[in-house]
């Protein structure tokens, strides 16, 4: 289910992949945008009308004791806000019109007019209700932004995948018709064991000799493919970026699911592939440059080790993120942030001289200032 799922995430066919899958989903305003979880119990999950769940929302069915499964459920009722990052546990109801954040326990139940984090629960008062998110139902909008969305992934697919083979099938046909090249080259020792009558050591000789030059050849040119084609990710990442989003400024009047959200979503998307991958981890000039080109701000001798690859969290909004002089960085540094349906930006920044480096499963909260020296 993941894996269908991917290609559609943040867009309505997201909703159709789930109910195809079995979860009951409801008909008027749901907005997933990436349900992860579930994939082995989805008619378990259960999910009204008008609700939204955000990004990296898990929801977990079964309930595992010993070697004992029970299929328990989870249930998410009309009008209902789970944040980023939430997991819910087997048998968690949260009623209409609360929202969730965090881990909800096993067995709780969340009610109406209430909001969870964690174990705890506090009265919620909201200050605004959710419209019907009528985007949702609109197939003129979901088919817009579904193919978007797949023609990003597969854009993804092509440079960080199919790039080496392109550019190996290319040097191989190039290579091919000069003297020197591997092939042509058997095939004149071949020629020359059989009409010169050698002895059968020199013969098998010649014949080692040639297989292990014809694939050291090929290593090489392998390996000449993928240093070409890796230069290749970060480039795609900083032009795309430019050219669907441009540079990202303050706001907190974006809607969700408008033109503005969706372009934001396909750089997001984007960024699932890595632009700087952990193998340049101690070649910091590389990753500093492309996080200079996409937008970030950054200081004199900032380094992202030893997990560059998380550099991408937020490369939508990056102009708003200023790291400092001397910092060392491994953790994902956000500036959106989601606000009464509405996608706020909000300046980010990292002091100077901070440690994170550590930190692979950090974040760096959007609008959060990190003081000098941090660690």
């Amino acid at each position: 289910i993941a894996s269908c799922e991917a290609p559609f995430s943040f867009t309505p066919l997201c909703n159709v992949a789930w109910r195809w899958a079995g979860a009951t989903v409801g008909q008027k305003g749901v907005v997933l945008s990436e349900l992860h979880g579930a994939v082995d119990a989805p008619e378990l999950i259960e999910i009204g009308s008008d609700s939204y769940l955000g990004a990296h929302v898990t929801l977990r069915p079964l309930k595992v004791e010993g070697s004992t499964v029970t299929a328990v459920g989870v249930t998410i009722g009309d009008g209902c806000f789970v944040g980023p990052n939430t997991l819910l546990q087997p048998g968690s109801m949260i009623k209409g019109a609360t929202g969730a954040n965090s881990i909800i326990s096993s067995h709780e139940i969340v009610p109406d007019g209430r909001v969870a984090i964690g174990d705890a629960q506090k009265p919620c008062t909201l200050a605004w209700r959710p419209q019907r998110l009528d985007a949702s139902t609109e197939w003129g909008w979901a088919f817009t932004s579904s193919l978007a969305m797949f023609a990003t992934e597969r854009l993804g697919h092509v440079v960080a995948v199919q790039a080496p083979r392109i550019l190996l099938w290319v040097a191989l046909g190039f290579v091919g018709r000069y003297p020197w090249s591997p092939p042509l080259h058997e095939v004149r020792v071949a020629s020359l064991i059989h009409e010169a009558h050698t002895t059968p050591l020199l013969r098998v000789w010649l014949t080692l000799s040639t297989v292990a030059s014809r694939n050291a050849a090929l290593v090489l040119l392998l390996v000449a493919c993928l240093v070409m084609a890796d230069p290749l990710k970060p480039l795609t990442h900083v032009v795309f970026k430019w050219l669907v989003v441009g540079k990202a400024t303050e706001t907190s009047k974006v809607p969700l699911r408008s033109g503005q959200h969706l372009r934001w979503a396909c750089v997001q998307k984007l960024a699932r592939c890595p632009a700087v991958d952990g193998a340049w981890r101690h070649v910091y000039e590389y990753a500093s440059i492309y996080a200079s080109c996409v937008g970030f701000k950054l200081g004199s001798r900032v380094r992202f080790y030893p997990y560059p690859s998380l550099l991408l969290a937020g490369a939508a909004e990056a102009d708003l993120v200023e790291i400092g002089d001397g910092t060392v960085t491994s953790a994902a540094t956000y500036a959106h942030d989601f606000s009464m349906l509405h996608l706020a930006m909000k300046p980010t920044s990292i002091g100077r001289g901070c440690d994170l480096g550590l930190s692979r499963h950090g974040q760096v909260l959007p609008g959060s200032q990190l003081p000098a020296g941090t660690v």
